[in-house]
């Protein structure tokens, strides 16, 4: 996103521009191809499961801006058309069950944005941190795991 300018009484300056921790593609170029936006920050809730712990409203409405700009731009023709743009939180946890390392755990929304856009309802998706730094090698099959999570929201 561009950077956005500021004015306070007679100081002006501009801030720097937002950025997204992770886009992630999958079928690149392809009349298949999704965009997934991720916001991978440290958020408590996969270890305490408090409510506060959870991305708070700046986080969601930031999420559904990269997306919007990224729509916008695709429709400007400057990037490949994506058939979807997704947004997700990526939060850690530590898995009790071998065979679960990657959880859908809800989605978050906002009342102001409304419709049938899937990025406009953020996925909540816990990832076992240890797990994903032992088999970062892996990562066309975790990519497609993720991805297929966040699109099933369930």
């Amino acid at each position: 996103m561009g950077n956005i300018e500021v004015c306070l009484s007679r100081l002006k300056f501009k801030q720097s521009a937002l950025r997204p921790d992770t886009i992630m593609i999958t079928d690149k170029g392809t009349e298949n191809q999704k965009t997934f936006v991720l916001d991978s920050k440290y958020y408590k809730y996969g270890e305490s499961k408090h409510l506060n712990h959870l991305p708070m409203s700046g986080s969601i409405i930031k999420q559904i801006a990269y997306a919007e700009y990224i729509e916008n731009k695709e429709n400007e023709g400057n990037l490949k058309h994506s058939k979807s743009i997704y947004n997700a939180f990526i939060m850690p946890f530590e898995s009790k069950d071998s065979s679960i390392n990657m959880k859908f755990v809800g989605s978050a929304y906002t009342d102001y944005k409304t419709g049938d856009k899937p990025y406009y309802k953020i996925r909540a998706i816990l990832i076992d941190t240890k797990w994903l730094m032992e088999n970062h090698n892996r990562n066309d099959k975790m990519i497609a795991e993720l991805a297929e999570l966040i699109e099933r929201g369930k």
